[in-house]
């Protein structure tokens, strides 16, 4: 499904975030490396001030915030320092840039630092209250605000970039474990239950669930928004009312960490597992592929060409591209069957535990992942519309689109 490269030691730090570009920056030993995605080395420069804790890159692709111990600065790519910030106080654990780059939010998990970009930097606000034991930040596309969730209460607490507070949105019973807004500006959140936020902090929908929601992500368009519990991933369309609402699987293994939508219009939904596996969905709900034995729990965060995600561990960072080479491992046809139509062909294998979907050519349309042993029976309904495989005691029934 997609080619691994694992960084050798690299911690990752952050996507070159200029439209189209497939660049990164990765940090080891108080050095900062910007490499391509085939790890080919762009350039390199030394931290002096010790390890480096956190990176973030501008939006224009100028310079990199970097954060060691208590300090912050701002570096140019050839590792000129262009500004130096104060003392934060306490160790630092976040940096984002706004959209528009024209604000950078430092948080040490007590305080929240506001610094400009104009002027050479400049300290614009310091918030102190509401932000400790941050769950979660995230800036709105707008640029002008942002949003932050603490352990310590249920609210989430709405700050404009000057770093005075907007809005507080009131209504969960339990604090808040995911936040994500949509392109429009829209705000979903998550904890026990889920609740949809327009942009004047206005709540227009509310879903109650028995578990506690751990991950949101809107889809590229903004219409569409994947969300999970501990033991399932859903699929919601619609802001204020539902258009649909897809159970997009109940999940048989440990609970899934984060849930991310590839920023291109093919509509990946990666899940990373808090046991080190990732599981991908592709347009049509059908579960693409299922990579274990990563090791360990971890985000995954896309490229800004849609490409390529990076999803990291303890120590290494493995960045993989989406779209799909199918180098799964197959024995001989045990099975196959044909559509209604004869226009494709589903085959199943005596070795390997896929579906693999081609057209009346012999081209490679999909592979179907998620049985537990071989694959022994296939067959089409009357339309053409749906593919049942059985593998042992299971079937499981697939969509087929078009």
């Amino acid at each position: 499904m997609f080619k691994v490269r694992d960084l050798n030691g690299e911690r990752w730090a952050d996507w070159d975030p200029t439209p189209g570009s497939a660049r990164y920056a990765a940090h080891v030993d108080g050095k900062i490396n910007i490499r391509k995605c085939d790890g080919s080395l762009v350039s390199s420069f030394e931290v002096p001030t010790g390890d480096i804790a956190a990176a973030a890159w501008h939006p224009a692709g100028k310079w990199l915030a970097i954060a060691v111990g208590h300090q912050a600065g701002l570096y140019k790519l050839d590792g000129t320092i262009w500004f130096r910030m104060m003392d934060h106080g306490g160790s630092i654990v976040k940096m984002m840039w706004n959209r528009t780059g024209s604000r950078l939010l430092i948080s040490d998990d007590k305080t929240c630092c506001l610094w400009g970009s104009n002027n050479g930097g400049e300290l614009v606000a310091t918030i102190r209250d509401h932000v400790t034991n941050t769950t979660c930040i995230k800036w709105a596309p707008c640029a002008t605000k942002f949003a932050i969730s603490t352990e310590v209460d249920a609210a989430v607490r709405i700050w404009s970039a000057d770093g005075e507070l907007v809005h507080t949105l009131e209504g969960h019973e339990a604090p808040v474990n995911s936040l994500a807004w949509n392109p429009s500006g829209v705000l979903a959140t998550g904890s026990d239950g889920l609740r949809i936020w327009d942009t004047n902090g206005t709540l227009i929908a509310t879903e109650r669930l028995d578990v506690t929601i751990y991950g949101l992500s809107w889809n590229h368009a903004g219409n569409k928004l994947a969300y999970i519990s501990s033991d399932t991933i859903y699929v919601r369309q619609g802001t204020v009312h539902v258009v649909y609402h897809h159970k997009l699987e109940q999940l048989e293994r440990t609970p899934v960490w984060s849930v991310a939508w590839s920023p291109s219009g093919l509509e990946l939904v990666v899940a990373s597992y808090v046991d080190g596996s990732l599981c991908i969905w592709g347009q049509q709900h059908q579960k693409l592929m299922i990579k274990t034995d990563l090791g360990g729990e971890s985000d995954v965060n896309w490229s800004p060409d849609g490409k390529h995600f990076e999803c990291c561990e303890s120590i290494h960072t493995l960045i993989g591209e989406t779209v799909p080479d199918h180098q799964f491992r197959r024995g001989a046809i045990a099975c196959m069957a044909w559509n209604p139509q004869g226009t494709r062909v589903a085959t199943g294998y005596n070795t390997g535990f896929v579906v693999d979907l081609w057209d009346k050519d012999g081209k490679l349309l999909v592979t179907f992942a998620g049985h537990k042993s071989n694959v022994t029976q296939l067959a089409w309904n009357a339309t053409g519309t749906r593919l049942s495989s059985c593998a042992g005691h299971v079937l499981r029934v697939w969509p087929i689109d078009g």
